[in-house]
């Protein structure tokens, strides 16, 4: 569950910031949001599985696998997304 909104957070961040040029001049203001959209994600397995560690490392290693997915197929349409950070060395 949070690895698919993570990653529905980044293929629409990509596409907002690829394929809407009117929004170019709110870059900064689209960023901050869609980072703290994410970091909000990111806090939910935390808050939820603070007093169980074992089941907080599986969801976190789920959520990131699938992230990570996520951004390797992403790499196929944006073939420029891979050389500012890549998903694999």
């Amino acid at each position: 569950m949070v690895g698919a909104a993570l990653s529905a957070v980044a293929i629409t961040w990509l596409l907002v910031a690829n394929r809407v040029p009117a929004l170019d001049r709110l870059a900064l203001l689209r960023n901050l949001a869609a980072g703290a959209l994410a970091v909000v994600f990111m806090l939910v397995p935390v808050l939820r599985f603070r007093k169980r560690p074992w089941h907080l490392l599986s969801c976190g290693i789920t959520s990131w696998s699938v992230l990570t997915v996520t951004y390797a197929i992403l790499q196929i349409p944006f073939p420029r997304l891979g050389m500012r950070m890549g998903t694999f060395p």
